[in-house]
């Protein structure tokens, strides 16, 4: 008797989740980005919730948290209610980094659902359009000449933040961080004279270099980049052995059934592959579409946590 009614309840269970995938969506998808309205990772965003609804029959409603350097609007997905109407834009920083730096309210891994890996880019060293330097050498020599040094804004312990970090510690340039709640505020900054670059994403500063506010000195890609028409040259090129990819995915709160996971990650597997509006603007903002299912990016998340991990040390960030 009792291994009939657990039998029968598992299959409820089973039944359950599969009738939630065949309802799924009932009303629109909240798509929570954790950093504020005009940074990358918010373009990035945006630019699937356009595109989302025809293949899904339900718009994407996004909506920014800021604060604690990505981890606020991280933490708000992990404890939400795992039913599929709550999705995260994943940033590398506030997954692999700012973990290792802070005590964050979420666990890695185990309070997320990887639902699928969205694209990759690298950091790129942005600098406004005026300033005196036109490669990784010029801003070395303006940096020693002057004596506080040059100051770089960006979102604390993000990825692009460490990966210029590292860039000091090798070039011995003359420079300092401040902190900013992510590419938009830094980047006004900058535009504003009060500091003097930002390591962005390409997606974060593309339309400023297409209006020719800003300029990049160099990525941290393995081979130089197209933004907004321009050829941008790495870090290697210039004799820095700089390398960094860092990345956007999506995550949903553990618990959410498995039917309405693959439910999303084929949405989000056609607006990748299929899309070709999505992938122009992409392709315009610089950012490589690199497609990899939930357990794909489970893999290349951790081992980037891992990786970050030990960068942290070695900067002697704790």
């Amino acid at each position: 008797m009792r291994i009939k009614f657990i039998f029968l309840m598992a299959l409820a269970v089973l039944l359950t989740a599969s009738l939630a995938g065949a309802e799924y969506p009932r009303k629109p998808i909240q798509m929570v980005i954790p950093f504020a309205a005009g940074g990358d990772t918010d373009i990035v965003g945006r630019a699937i919730a356009k595109v989302a609804p025809k293949y899904l029959g339900q718009s994407f409603a996004v909506v920014n948290y800021t604060g604690g350097s990505g981890t606020v609007g991280t933490a708000e997905v992990a404890k939400a209610k795992p039913d599929g109407y709550t999705v995260l834009l994943a940033a590398i920083g506030p997954l692999t980094s700012q973990p290792h730096l802070n005590e964050v309210p979420y666990k890695i891994p185990d309070d997320f659902i990887p639902v699928c890996y969205l694209c990759e880019f690298p950091m790129v060293f942005t600098v406004k359009a005026d300033a005196p330097c036109n490669d990784v050498k010029g801003w070395i020599e303006w940096s020693k000449k002057e004596p506080k040094g040059l100051v770089f804004g960006q979102t604390s312990g993000s990825v692009l933040t460490l990966t210029l970090e590292e860039f000091k510690l090798k070039s011995g340039a003359n420079m300092r961080y401040v902190a900013y709640n992510g590419t938009a505020p830094a980047v006004t900054a900058l535009l504003g004279n009060h500091i003097q670059a930002v390591p962005a994403q390409p997606a974060g500063i593309a339309g400023f270099l297409a209006n020719n506010q800003v300029k990049v000195l160099a990525a941290s890609s393995a081979k130089s980049i197209q933004i907004a028409g321009r050829t941008i040259p790495t870090f290697k090129e210039q004799g820095y052995d700089i390398v960094m990819t860092a990345w956007n995915g999506a995550l949903v709160p553990k618990g959410t059934p498995g039917e309405i996971v693959k439910k999303l990650g084929e949405v989000f597997r056609k607006v990748s592959m299929e899309d070709e509006e999505y992938r122009e603007t992409m392709k315009k903002l610089g950012q490589d579409i690199v497609f990899k299912n939930g357990e794909d990016f489970k893999t290349v998340w951790l081992k980037d946590y891992q990786k970050f991990g030990e960068i942290i040390k070695a900067l002697g960030k704790k």
